[in-house]
C-alpha cells in the first residue's frame, strides 16, 4: 500500500487466498471497502479468475460466480458504475475478446452485455476506458491504442442506459419504487383502519351513552309529571283552603257587626 501522506510504501498483512502474481488484470474499488482484482497474465498462462480483499477484514477471497463463466483474458480494462463491474476488450497473444463482461458486486453474477464492433478500438490493445455521465445517462468512453498502432479515436462503446441491462435495472428501481410507494400505501390504509375503528368504538359509546341519557330522561320526564299532578293538586287544596278562609272572615264579620240585644234587669 502506498501512503499518499507519507510517500512511502508500506507492507499489508492480509489473510486468505490471494491472487497469483500478474499484470495487465483489471482492478476496482467498490464503495471504499472491496478491491476487485481479474484476470491479467502470468509468465505462463492467461487468467480468468477474480479475487476481492475487504478493507474492514483485509482478508483476500476468490470468487465463484454465478452466471457466464469468461474465458481468460489480459490487458481489458474495467470501470465501476454503482454495483456493476463493466469489463471490455482483453484477449490472449492470440486471440481478442470483443464482449462486454458485466460483473455484479453484489450478486456475485458476470455475464455479456453486448459485443463491440469490429471497427471499434476495445477490440485492439491499449486502449483506455472511462465512465462519462451526461444528461442523465451513463456512457463507457473508451480512446487511444497500441504503441504499434496508434489511434486518436475516442468510440462511444456502450450506452450504459440504452441495454438490455441497464433498462432492467431501471424497471428494477421502478419496481422497487412502486414498492416503498405500496407500502407507504399500506400503512396509509393500516393508520386509516385503525382511526376508523377508533371512530367506531367511539360512535358506540356515544350511542350507548345516548342511550343512557335518553333513560334518565324519560325517568326525569315521568318524575317530572308525577310532581305537576301533586303540585295542581296541591294548589287545588289552596285554592279550596282561601276561599275557606274567606267566607269564615265574612261570616266573622257579619257577627261582629250585628248589635247586641238588651238584657233584662235581674231582681231578687
Amino acid at each position: 500500500m502506498f501512503d499518499l501522506i507519507s510517500l512511502t510504501w508500506l507492507p499489508l498483512h492480509c489473510t486468505g487466498t490471494s491472487p497469483s502474481l500478474r499484470s495487465n488484470h483489471v482492478s476496482a474499488l467498490y464503495d471504499d471497502k472491496l478491491l476487485l482484482i481479474f484476470g491479467g497474465s502470468s509468465k505462463s498462462r492467461t487468467l480468468n479468475d477474480l479475487y476481492t480483499l475487504d478493507f474492514e477484514t483485509m482478508a483476500w477471497s476468490r470468487i465463484k460466480t454465478r452466471g457466464l463463466h469468461p474465458s481468460p483474458r489480459a490487458g481489458c480494462c474495467g470501470v465501476l458504475c454503482g454495483t456493476k463491474c463493466y469489463i471490455v476488450g482483453g484477449g490472449t497473444s492470440t486471440r481478442r475478446h470483443a464482449e462486454t463482461l458485466i460483473f455484479d458486486v453484489l450478486k456475485l453474477e458476470r455475464y455479456v452485455v453486448v459485443a463491440s464492433p469490429a471497427s471499434s478500438i476495445t477490440t485492439n490493445k491499449g486502449f483506455g476506458l472511462v465512465l462519462v455521465q451526461h444528461k442523465e445517462r451513463d456512457f463507457l468512453v473508451a480512446f487511444g491504442r497500441f504503441k504499434k498502432d496508434p489511434s486518436n479515436e475516442c468510440t462511444d462503446h456502450l450506452k450504459i442506459l440504452d441495454t438490455p441491462l441497464k433498462k432492467m435495472a431501471d424497471a428494477v428501481k421502478e419496481m422497487e419504487l412502486l414498492k416503498q410507494k405500496l407500502a407507504s400505501v399500506e400503512l396509509a390504509q393500516e393508520e386509516a383502519n385503525s382511526l376508523s375503528n377508533i371512530v367506531h368504538s367511539d360512535n358506540v359509546r356515544l350511542e350507548h351513552d345516548v342511550a343512557f341519557l335518553k333513560v334518565v330522561m324519560d325517568e326525569i320526564q315521568k318524575e317530572l309529571h308525577t310532581t305537576r299532578g301533586i303540585l295542581a293538586t296541591e294548589r287545588a287544596r289552596a285554592f279550596q283552603l282561601q276561599v275557606e278562609v274567606f267566607h269564615l272572615k265574612q261570616r266573622l264579620q257579619s257577627l261582629q257587626n250585628r248589635s247586641p240585644t238588651p238584657r233584662k234587669p235581674f231582681h231578687v
